[in-house]
């Protein structure tokens, strides 16, 4: 064990990290909350305690803490996840091992002390990005810059999203970046593609469910070994290891699934340990059951078991928590710990025999070692494999193969292939069979052996393993003890089903046409004029280069045209479509959509459903279809149509041309010189900015000019019209209408029915139409204009007092001047004055008398 005395805090560890830096490596062990952090190096010579940070127990809570390491802004920051608080506190890391005071990390709305798993990468342009776990469940993306933390909620999908997340990894396979969890109480693991704008799409699911043998999955990790990319699963209740090749698409090909026996102890898994060393791939894992085990991941995927290490006195690896590794020349240390046992245990691997490890392709191939340990693993052809000196691992693959050992204690390892193998230079006493793939059996004697005079053969169901010695003796049963037999417990893979989690398909720079399936498809079409065809599911499809025709299909989808002159169609189902860049034709489909023209000019139908669409730059022209949609212009010059139904319309900035149409709508026409027309029933119209048009049509109509010289006509029905800034023409219609200025030399046509006019804070002019109308100037000085056939109307606030506010009598073909006014057409009546023409025609002014009226009062 190291020497943990002193100050070093060896009780309760729940991790451990390894860190390279000029000054030397550096081991960093963690405790809960009352704990703290302590730094060991660990180079060449004895390891020695650097230092030790504590911490407040008023972090604890039910999280298990974590190390991670953030580079920001140039400096290595060691932070601990899973600690209480509204701050990520972190350690500068120095060369030396020490750690100074960092950076203390907090998110706008979101408290880091939530987050049970952290995953970080370090971005080139000195900040670093990732995903955490949050409690209770959920993953956010995280974007780290100096002081902050950007918290991003991402959606989850599949079996999984009912569940907590008890592990978190970023893994890159074929150059693409994917998020795998793990869920302990959904006993299954999913993996997320990592999406361009930082979203999440799943893209498989292994689990119970999927006819794998997985309970309580606890750890997963990834390791490379033959050019392709592995997870390992550690799962806690099944006491099982399960390997998985995790392809560019994002789907994975189970390899292998291991159960814990008494040779290798790792019962109730924790941990888990990955480390590549000249090209050969190790796994370590730990758990409850009082050892720790190595393995090898194989290039073909497999599990070989290299040694176990059981629990000592002298040792700490009861009910192990934590493993972290160093290599050093040909040397791997390993470090463990764990909760329940004081102290950190320290072995070492000598790696200076290692050879080359190699993998067979689906061909025939032949497969040379060194003069080193190595391991050769075939494929799915008839293959030659020649392992040459040392102690060597040769598998064979699904083909007839021949395996030969050389010289060396070498171990050959037979699948279950219906093929006839051969093993051409066994030595008894010194190599070994590897027999845990085609039969559970470990005693030999149950096994069917038929001795040959170059050797033997064992029998086992319908494969045949030829066994022939390097010294052309003949070999008989007896031989063969439980010495000679590795075995590994293992099982089978036959019964695994794939999860319906969709499929990514890519185009070429031609013209494809791409059909997805029943599941969460993604696909790219690339270059060209593509079709790319959806299906069922929530898929993601993006058309890329050129003038592309998608049909999104039912489901939940996500569309993005990209260049050129696209046709999409959401189909079926809650769908959200991009046009990008182009002039592109957009149709939602069924249900609630989001469509989005972007650049160029687009053409937008929302169809069925409650929709929201967004021209974006570009004249586009847009309609809502039926139910109540949203839409919005953007930039430029937009046509938009609500269709039927309540809609919201707004042209945003440019000269746009609205058209409400059946439904109670909302019309806005935003910045630039808008027509709106709102079209049958009761509407409400807003300018905004610029010189518009606004005209209600059929219903009760409410229109509001806004800023700008505006014109504003009600229509039929009794509308309501506000002038607002500007100098406004605002002409009420048929029916009984209302009339409010505003600021602004504003100029009032009340048009037939009883109105009622009221011109504001400006210089404006009022004309009352036929019917019975109600007329106020409001402030400064205004004219109230009258002709024939005016009705019964009645100016509640004129001011005979100002010079500068008249009444215009010049279209009244009865009265002549003043003076036939006065003589013949004007009496003060309780306390107003009644100005009289005929068939009924009257004005009313009241508060008023005639004394203070005089000539300059009126117009003729």
């Amino acid at each position: 064990m190291l020497d943990v005395s002193g100050s070093g805090r060896s009780w309760g560890i729940t991790d451990l990290l390894v860190s390279e830096t000029e000054g030397g490596t550096h081991l960093y062990s963690l405790t809960r909350a009352g704990g703290g952090v302590s730094v060991y190096a660990v180079g060449e010579g004895a390891p020695k305690l650097v230092e030790t940070e504590g911490l407040s127990e008023n972090l604890l809570q039910l999280t298990v803490p974590e190390l991670e390491l953030i580079e920001v802004g140039g400096k290595v920051l060691l932070s601990v996840v899973g600690l209480a608080g509204d701050r990520l506190e972190t350690w500068q890391q120095q060369d030396s091992g020490i750690l100074t005071w960092g950076t203390d990390f907090t998110a706008e709305g979101f408290s880091p002390g939530r987050l049970t798993e952290v995953e970080v990468r370090a971005a080139d342009d000195g900040a670093s990005w990732g995903y955490g776990a949050v409690a209770g469940g959920g993953l956010v993306r995280l974007d780290f810059s100096l002081g902050r933390i950007t918290v991003t909620e991402v959606g989850r999908s599949g079996a999984g999203a009912g569940h907590a997340e008890s592990d978190l990894l970023m893994v890159s396979a074929g150059g693409q970046d994917f998020v795998v969890a793990t869920y302990a109480t959904g006993d299954m693991l999913s993996v997320y593609r990592v999406d361009e704008d930082g979203g999440l799409t799943r893209t498989a699911d292994v689990g119970a469910a999927n006819g794998i043998w997985i309970d309580a999955p606890t750890a997963v990790a990834e390791v490379t070994s033959g050019g392709a990319t592995f997870l390992v699963l550690a799962a806690a209740g099944s006491d099982s290891l399960t390997v998985m090749r995790l392809g560019a698409d994002g789907g994975v090909t189970p390899t292998d699934h291991v159960i814990d026996d008494l040779s290798t102890r790792f019962r109730n898994l924790t941990t888990l340990e990955t480390v590549t060393v000249g090209g050969r791939a190790y796994v370590l894992v730990g758990g409850s059951d009082d050892g720790l085990s190595l393995f090898e991941l194989l290039p073909n995927g497999e599990l070989f078991h290299h040694c176990t290490i059981e629990d000592r006195t002298d040792l700490s690896l009861s009910n192990i928590t934590a493993i972290a590794t160093a290599v050093s020349g040909d040397v791997l240390r390993i470090f463990a710990a764990g909760e329940g046992e004081a102290g950190i245990t320290r072995t070492e691997v000598d790696l200076s025999r290692q050879g080359v490890a190699r993998g067979g392709t689906a061909g025939a191939d032949r497969l040379t070692g060194s003069d080193r340990d190595d391991a050769l693993t075939g494929g799915g052809g008839d293959d030659a494999l020649l392992g040459g000196a040392g102690a060597d691992i040769l598998v064979d693959g699904s083909g007839a193969d021949t395996l030969t050992g050389g010289a060396g204690a070498d171990i050959f390892a037979l699948s279950a292939d219906g093929e006839i193998d051969v093993i051409a230079d066994f030595e008894l006493g010194v190599d070994r069979l590897d027999l845990s793939r085609i039969t559970h059996h470990s005693d030999p004697s149950r096994l069917l052996f038929v001795s040959r005079e170059w050797g033997g053969e064992f029998h086992v169901g319908d494969e045949v393993i030829q066994i022939r010695t390097a010294n052309g003796k003949p070999l008989a049963a007896s031989d063969f003890g439980s010495d000679l037999l590795y075995m590994l417990s293992r099982l089978s893979l036959d019964s695994y089903v794939q999860s319906e989690v969709g499929r990514y398909l890519q185009g070429s720079e031609r013209a494809d046409r791409l059909q997805g399936d029943g599941a969460d498809d993604t696909i790219r079409g690339m270059g060209a004029a593509d079709e790319l065809y959806g299906g069922d599911g929530a898929d993601r499809i993006y058309g890329d280069g050129g003038n592309d025709r998608i049909h999104a299909g039912n489901g939940n989808d996500l569309v993005e045209g990209g260049d050129g002159m696209d046709i999409l169609t959401g189909d079926a189902g809650f769908d959200t479509l991009h046009g990008g860049a182009g002039g592109d034709f957009i149709n939602g489909g069924g249900q609630s959509d989001r469509l989005h023209g972007e650049a160029g000019d687009d053409r937008m139908l929302g169809e069925g459903g409650q929709d929201n669409l967004y021209g974006g730059a570009g004249t586009d022209r847009m309609i809502g279809g039926d139910q109540n949609d949203r839409l919005y212009g953007g930039e430029d010059g937009d046509v938009i149509r609500g269709g039927i139904h309540e809609d919201r319309l707004h042209g945003d900035a440019g000269d746009d041309l609205l058209f409400g149409d059946g439904g109670f709508d909302y019309l806005e026409g935003g910045s630039g010189e808008d027509s709106l027309y709102g079209g049958n029933q009761a509407d409400n119209l807003y300018g905004g900015t610029g010189r518009d048009l606004l005209q209600g049509d059929a219903g009760f109509d409410r229109l509001f000019t806004g800023e700008g010289d505006d014109t504003a006509l009600g229509g039929t029905g009794t509308d309501a019209l506000f002038g607002e800034a500007g100098e406004d023409l605002l002409y009420g219609g048929a029916q009984n209408d209302r009339i409010w200025a505003g600021g602004g030399n504003d100029t009032l046509f009340g048009g037939s029915g009883d109105d009622l006019l009221a011109g504001g804070a400006g210089f404006d002019v009022i004309h009352g139409g036929g019917g019975d109308d109600l007329m106020r100037g409001n402030f400064n000085a205004d004219l109230f204009v009258f002709a024939d056939g005016f009705g019964d109307d009645t100016i509640g606030d004129f001011d005979a007092l100002n010079d500068l506010e008249k009444i215009d009598l010049s279209g009244v073909s009865e009265i002549r001047d003043f003076a036939d006014l006065m003589a013949n057409h004007a009496f003060d009546v309780g306390g107003a004055v009644l100005i009289a023409g005929t068939g009924g025609d009257q004005i009313l002014l009241q508060g008023v008398s005639l004394a203070d009226l005089d000539e300059g009062d009126f117009l003729f």
